[in-house]
This record gives structure tokens, sequence and C-alpha cells, in this order.
């Protein structure tokens, strides 16, 4: 028997015991429940985890992070943690909104269910979880005060620290913002939940540094889940047709400063000046501060031959990329998490990666780490993959968004 049937046990028996008149039959726990929650505060039948998707209702982004915000929401709102109501809510400059129904099944088109709007007058035993990264929170703090003085719980996720550690990566505003977050989440949360065990080090490291001998609010993490493959979809004819003809390296991300496509196109010229037949493969949005590495692939003369760059790829489309290449190219210079290496390993496609403690976190046994910023010592671990690739690779198994969702939820219940 749980905790919360031997309460309404005892409550039952004492209130049937307490009734005067031996003609009255006893009120059965269902009654007794259902005058209760008549009466304000005496039972509460279950509590609300309001879930920030502030950003996702702004925009449909298709990043890493919405993906995760989307999946985990999805997992809470169709499977709740047992005596949780789970809220999606936004943050506007006119104040603190529940969404209705409508939002949540475009926010999340997996759901068929409709969910009223919820009042999000905080109340003690809340917890509020910022799934998504929200940097507009920080015009909303006098509004997090009052929470947290109400009895709210307050968990942060975070999905790296790399625009305070690196800002340089970065739109030249993201810096300084995210460094005015990133000091709120630690001065205000009661569970800071990092997506991998390096930001979590990283997280403390920055905190020591930051506040001293002070002591941190609760840093954990926990493990993302990946999303079941959908169908694959046709790539472009010549796409497809210069993938069948040879080997394909492949890159999947947002194409900015720190995910290394400038060293991986360099690799890859240093490999065709030595007469070997490959194919390098970009799928992913133009970002930012990129524009003389945009100019350099869409001019390049191999470009649309062994040089492909697919800006606007459909899920389908990218699932089709993993299946037909060769090796996964992940020389970033820093990530929080690495989710085409989990994507690409799920796939059973094998994967060369930087050596960052991330990628040693999260890559099956078998991947191949290189180190270095000059294009030869990635061309080296390409070269060797060429002369000794077998196929298949065993397919790696990971979690699912299931288990994400729950480790999230236990995360800030410990």
């Amino acid at each position: 028997m749980s905790a919360f049937h031997a309460l309404e046990a005892r409550w039952v028996s004492s209130w049937n015991r307490c009734r005067s008149g031996p003609a009255r039959a006893p009120v059965s726990a269902r009654t007794l429940f259902h005058i209760a929650r008549q009466l304000p505060g005496l039972v509460s039948p279950g509590k609300r985890l309001l879930v920030d998707i502030s950003q996702l209702y702004k925009a449909e982004f298709r990043a890493g992070v919405q993906r995760v915000t989307r999946s985990v929401l999805t997992e809470w709102l169709s499977d709740p943690p047992a005596r949780w109501s789970p809220k999606p809510v936004i943050f506007e400059e006119d104040g603190v909104w529940a969404c209705d129904g409508r939002t949540v099944r475009r926010t999340c088109p997996a759901l068929r269910r409709r969910f009223r709007p919820a009042d999000v007058n905080v109340a003690p035993g809340d917890r509020i979880v910022f799934l998504d990264l929200n940097l507009d929170l920080l015009e909303h703090k006098d509004w997090l005060l009052a929470a947290k003085a109400r009895g709210a719980r307050l968990t942060f996720v975070v999905y790296d620290l790399l625009p305070v550690l690196s800002p340089h990566w970065f739109p030249d505003l993201v810096g300084p913002l995210f460094a005015q977050w990133i000091k709120m989440v630690a001065e205000l949360g009661d569970d800071i939940a990092c997506i991998s065990k390096s930001v979590r080090d990283d997280f403390l490291q920055w905190f020591r540094k930051e506040y001293g001998d002070r002591l941190p609010p609760r840093v954990r993490h926990f493990p993302l889940g990946s999303d079941p493959f959908p169908a694959c979809e046709v790539l472009p004819s010549a796409v497809a047709e210069a993938m069948r003809s040879r080997p394909t390296a492949l890159m999947v991300s947002t194409v900015e400063p720190r995910k290394g496509h400038a060293q991986a196109l360099g690799a890859i010229e240093l490999l065709w000046e030595a007469g070997l037949e490959l194919n390098l493969l970009i799928a992913g949005a133009e970002g930012w501060k990129i524009a003389a590495l945009a100019g350099r692939v869409r001019e390049h003369p191999e470009f649309g031959r062994r040089l492909f760059w697919l800006e606007r790829c459909s899920d389908g489309q990218v699932a089709t990329c993993y299946r037909d290449s060769g090796v996964l190219l992940a020389p970033s210079f820093g990530e929080g998490f690495g989710l085409s290496v989990v994507e690409a390993s799920r796939c059973g496609r094998p994967v060369i990666a930087r050596d960052l403690p991330v990628f040693r976190e999260v890559s099956p046994p078998g991947t191949t780490f290189f180190s270095g910023r000059a294009p030869g010592r990635l061309a080296d671990a390409i070269r060797s993959w060429l002369e000794f690739r077998t196929e298949p690779v065993p397919a790696a198994n990971f979690c699912g968004w299931g288990d994400s969702a729950r480790a999230l939820f236990e995360l800030g219940s410990l």
C-alpha cells in the first residue's frame, strides 16, 4: 500500500469513528474525498508540474534544445508522474500564462488529448521546470522570487555553458545575456539539471570560480533520449547518386564556428589531393559568423559533385543521410551532449569525434577520437577509417524520451 493510500485509510477510519449514531452507514473513501475536494486546502488531488515552453511557443525551432523540450513535455503530458499534473506555461511581457489545448496540440503534435487552461497562480508544493532555454526569464526575476516565497520549487535545465565559457563562438549579444541568465539560475534554482556529466562538471567549475566557497544548489545530470527515426525520404538526385558512387563523410548540425566544419573541409581537401575518392555531406542550416566558410563551400570546385550542403533537410532526409553515409564526423570544439553522435550510433554508423569529455561520455565503444585543430589530424583519422572500415557496425542502444523524462522528474524529487 502506498503512503497516500495508507493516509486515505486512516482518514476514512477516523471520520467514521467520529460520526455519532449507530444507524449511519460507514462513509466510503470515494465519498469522503469527493467532499474533501470541495473544501479548499484540505486535499489536493495532484500537485502541479509547471513546464516552461516559452521559446517553443514563440517559434517552431528545430534545434536540439527545442527537440528536448517537445519530447520531454510530450512524455509528461501523455504519461504524467504519479499524483502530478503537468501544465505547460509561457512567460510573456504581460505575465505568465498557461497554454490552452490548441497550443499544446500544436507544440506536441503527437498528443490528441485536450487540456483546459490552467491557473498559474503559484501554490505551495508546485514544481516549475524551466525545460526550454529561455533567456527572457531575466525580465521575470521578481515573479520567480515570489514563486519561491510561496513555496514553489524551481528546476532549471542547463544544456551547456558554452556562451559564457567561449562567447566568441556566438552572436555578440548572446554571451553577456547568457552570463546574466546563468547567474540567475545559480542564485534562484533549487535544482540544476544538466544534460550530461560534462555539463555538470562545467557548471560546478564555473560556480566555484564565480562564487568561491558558497554552497551551490543541487546540481545533477540526467540522460537525454533520442527519437525513433522517421521513414527515410528521398534526397536530391545528385546527392543520392554521389552517395551510391563513393563513401560519404557526414556532418549533421547547424553550421556555426564551433562545429568544426572548416577543419573538416580542409581534411577532405587533403584526401582529395591524395587521390582518395569520398564525399563530404553537410546537413544543417546556416548559422552565424560563418559567411566566409559558407562562401568557400558554395564556390568550391567540388560543390555539387563531391561536396554537398543540405541547408533545409527534413527529419526523413536526415534519416536517409545517416542510413546511406559511411561515417559521421563530429569535429565540434564544444558540446553539451552530442546528439548527432548518438543518432549515428543508433543507425550503426561509425563515428570520428574530437576528443572531448562529453563525446567520451556519450559515444559507443569503437568510436575513433582525434585531437588538434590542423586539417591533417582529422584527415589521418578519416584515412584510417577508409582503409580499415567494416560493415555493418552494430547499432548502439540509448535510452528513449520516456526514460529521460522520468529521470528529469526524479532528479528534483531526491
